[in-house]
């Protein structure tokens, strides 16, 4: 998520170019094809995953490429939630197993947060053998936002985000990081 990061620079950017940012806050992937279908941005801050479109589509100037920010994938609770450890596979998959609901971006509207988060659980639980189980208590999100207000209502136990979406909102706090294999 672009936001606490853009929410840091912007202003001293602004002040000292004289420069007017406008923002666009959306998904990886629906800014790519937001790109492909012809709008043009003058920056962005895009997932590494979301690029790959646009390489191949010839519409991102790799010279212009540069990595300066980076997230982790980690579990959200509502703020006061016990903290939880999951940080390894084993916990991980523990933490899947027992969890009563887990609410993540549905990956099919393009937010990097749940396709990569698919990709993993599409990896790793068929050996596990919680997959079944585990549909039953998946909530997907349509928006990233929604995450929240599943978390803060009650209705979904733990969250799937980055660190940064976390950190951005004051009611949630991070639970535990990812085990490192799902990291990007």
């Amino acid at each position: 998520c672009a936001l606490p990061i853009s929410n840091a620079l912007i202003p001293g950017f602004e002040k000292d170019t004289g420069a007017k940012v406008k923002m666009t806050y959306t998904s990886g992937g629906a800014m790519a094809d937001r790109v492909i279908k012809g709008e043009q941005y003058d920056a962005g801050l895009v997932p590494s995953e979301a690029l790959k479109p646009l390489q191949d589509q010839k519409k991102l100037d790799e010279a212009t490429r540069a990595h300066f920010a980076e997230a982790r994938f980690a579990f959200a609770v509502k703020k006061g939630a016990p903290p939880v450890r999951a940080a390894t596979l084993e916990l991980f998959q523990a933490l899947l197993t027992d969890a009563r609901s887990i609410a993540w971006p549905d990956p099919k509207n393009g937010a990097s947060v749940g396709i990569m988060f698919q990709k993993a659980i599409d990896l790793w639980t068929p050996s596990w053998g919680i997959g079944e189980d585990l549909a039953k208590k998946t909530i997907l999100a349509k928006e990233l936002r929604d995450i929240a207000g599943l978390l803060k209502s009650g209705k979904a136990q733990y969250g799937v985000l980055l660190t940064t979406q976390i950190a951005a909102d004051p009611e949630l706090e991070i639970a535990s990081l990812m085990p490192a294999e799902l990291q990007l």
